[in-house]
């Protein structure tokens, strides 16, 4: 089984359009026992300040890359580099929930930015910006353990390289959009060609 957490969900605006993004988590408490792959110790800055874990037992600190930007999901959607820059700040303060469903809150986003795909090394916005590669949003949050022992539970088995839980809960989070632009040829977006003219959408989806 596998267990979702979404961290944006734009449906109380009426959005005629709507699509999520998936990623797997890979979160990173704020002990090392936590951070289960070198590459996520790049994303150890992002796992939010300020709070004393070990007197806050109640609270579990994550760090983890949330969606992949300049390349397209399951359901044929993406994101380029400049609108991910500029939609990553809406993150903060968010809620986090199970499933998507609003009523199962575990926790929120205190934390955004961007990482280097593969590596998860920390980006500037001005090297996100300019990215024409696959790059990650990459998230941090705090997770309310006494709001759901058994997510909070699940959630440190899956981060543990010996549990068989390992990987077993990933990311998941909803965008609503109005406008947009068809990209053919690539599942890349530096690869793809750009239709920006819905005249030329019909002719192109009837060839």
């Amino acid at each position: 089984m596998k267990n979702k957490k979404m961290q944006s969900d734009a449906s109380e605006i009426d959005y005629k359009y709507t699509t999520t993004f998936e990623a797997q988590i890979s979160p990173c408490e704020v002990s090392e026992a936590f951070i289960s792959e070198a590459s996520l110790q790049n994303l150890e800055s992002l796992v939010p300040k300020g709070i004393d874990f070990e007197s806050n037992i109640d609270l579990m600190g994550v760090a983890f890359n949330a969606a992949v930007v300049n390349t397209f999901n399951k359901n044929g959607d993406g994101i380029d580099s400049e609108t991910a820059v500029a939609y990553t700040k809406n993150f903060l303060h968010k809620p986090t929930n199970i499933e998507h469903d609003k009523e199962k809150i575990v926790g929120h986003i205190a934390t955004a930015g961007w990482s280097e795909y593969g590596s998860s090394r920390i980006l500037s916005e001005s090297e996100a910006k300019n990215q024409k590669d696959p790059f990650n949003i990459a998230l941090g949050a705090v997770v309310y353990k006494a709001a759901n022992t058994m997510f909070a539970e699940a959630l440190e088995k899956s981060v543990d390289e010996e549990n068989p839980y390992r990987h077993s809960i990933s990311t998941s989070w909803e965008v609503g959009f109005s406008e947009f632009v068809l990209a053919v040829g690539s599942d890349k977006l530096s690869e793809a060609r750009i239709i920006s003219d819905p005249e030329r959408w019909k002719k192109w989806l009837d060839a």
